[in-house]
């Protein structure tokens, strides 16, 4: 159960901590396009970004922030560098783990389209 657990719970996180905390689901955002979605509040804006589509999504975000571009923010990317990268990938390109990808899933990784 323990697996099973570690495994769900990003399926489940926005349920157990975004929605609590904000009060307010993925459904309650709308899509902006590029991976980012987007919910005006009063008290200002909620962006979420999909990891995966960071290069297009955060340069749109800045931009509904009303920054042009001029102030270029530094980018790295470290995450290869990191231990157990190489394995991390070997493991989740493997038959295995596109079959395990069919059975865990939830309403918000539907939803993000991860499924």
């Amino acid at each position: 159960m323990f697996f099973v657990n570690m495994f769900m719970r990003p399926h489940l996180w926005f349920q157990t901590h975004f929605e609590p905390v904000l009060g307010l689901g993925l459904k309650d955002l709308a899509p902006m396009g590029s991976g980012a979605y987007k919910k005006a509040e009063q008290w200002g804006n909620i962006y979420l970004l999909k990891y995966e589509q960071l290069a297009d999504s955060l340069p749109a975000v800045i931009n509904d922030l009303g920054y042009d571009g001029r102030d270029k923010l530094p980018r790295r990317n470290i995450g290869r560098t990191k231990r157990f990268a190489t394995e991390l990938e070997d493991a989740f390109n493997t038959e295995a783990a596109d079959q395990l990808r069919t059975l865990c899933h939830s309403e918000d990784t539907r939803l993000l389209g991860y499924t």
